[in-house]
């Protein structure tokens, strides 16, 4: 496979016209660590899910000032699906990066008994939880657990290596993490087959419970092919733009980094030209977005796992968690 240096990942960034961030509201990589280890934000994080479920905010040590959105739109603490939640699967996968302060999960929780795929971040600081960040998608009428975010929400069971730690030897500094997760997503924007970051032969992915890559038993054929195999292809091309992308969280120990990206569908493209000279329809009929809040799993400076959450959102969407100089 061809080999792609951190400059050319950030060249082929600058040709798209993309703009790319390193943490949430520009936080310095080099900022002074909060007092808050990991075992101390996965603490926090635990409350956030027990007060979530028992309907509780109370629960949660808030400061003065916080932040919430969910699905893109700020919304009041108890709002939203504090208000509606009754349950959850016990399927928890939780992130933590102890120098910037925050922490992540991806699993299951029921909307009013709707299983519902759930991601969330949370920021601490002082003690106190300032940010708080959820995406969700509901079980889909028709439940299709061949398709993309077809299945139910209750059947996800997350990769067994999200959940291990690296040796020392497996490890890449949070910085080349940081490029080789956006080098992804700049395979995943500009799919012509041509890949921009590092791919290991077994990499797979996890589409909003739905394994869609290295899946040996879908009967999709494209989606038993590993990750790089599949961008080869140029099946990706109807996506316009993966845009607002910002790498928040680095958990250094399991090689994961956290992320949050729109990505985009014009519509314009209805039929796709593989690179095989196949033909396939594109599948997006009208405009639309999806706002993702994403995980890659790196191993020995390769992308090994990743995992997305990811719900609707109106055409060209902005974040408020975007800073307006960086909306392109």
């Amino acid at each position: 496979m061809k080999s792609f240096t951190s400059a050319a990942i950030a060249l082929a960034l600058v040709f798209s016209g993309f703009f790319v961030t390193s943490t949430t509201r520009g936080q310095s990589l080099n900022a002074v660590p909060p007092n808050c280890d990991r075992a101390c934000l996965v603490g926090f994080m635990n409350k956030y899910l027990s007060a979530l479920v028992g309907r509780d905010s109370s629960r949660v040590p808030w400061a003065d000032k916080v932040e919430f959105t969910e699905n893109n739109a700020r919304l009041m603490i108890g709002d939203g699906s504090w208000a509606v939640v009754t349950g959850k699967v016990d399927n928890d996968l939780v992130v933590a990066d102890p120098l910037t302060g925050q922490v992540g999960y991806f699993g299951t929780v029921e909307l009013n008994g709707l299983p519902t795929w759930f991601a969330a971040r949370l920021k601490v600081a002082d003690a106190k939880v300032t940010e708080l960040e959820t995406v969700w998608r509901p079980r889909p009428v028709v439940v299709n657990a061949a398709a993309p975010g077809g299945g139910d929400p209750k059947d996800l069971k997350h990769d067994p290596a999200m959940y291990d730690s690296l040796a020392p030897a497996e490890r890449v500094p949070r910085r080349k993490m940081i490029d080789l997760a956006n080098g992804y997503f700049a395979t995943l924007q500009l799919n012509d087959g041509t890949l921009y970051t590092e791919f290991d032969p077994t990499c797979s992915r996890i589409d909003n419970g739905t394994k869609t890559a290295s899946n040996a038993d879908s009967p999709q054929a494209n989606f038993r092919l590993n990750c790089g195999d599949q961008f080869k292809t140029g099946m990706y091309a109807a996506n316009d733009a993966v845009r607002e992308r910002d790498f928040f969280l680095v958990d250094e120990e399991k090689g994961i980094v956290m992320a949050r990206a729109f990505l985009d569908h014009n519509a314009v493209v209805q039929t796709i030209n593989l690179t095989d000279g196949t033909q396939i329809h594109a599948g997006f009929r009208t405009p639309n977005s999806f706002v993702m809040l994403e995980m890659f799993k790196f191993r020995d400076g390769k992308l090994y796992r990743a995992e997305v959450v990811h719900a609707d959102t109106n055409y060209h969407a902005s974040s408020p968690w975007t800073p307006t100089s960086r909306r392109d």
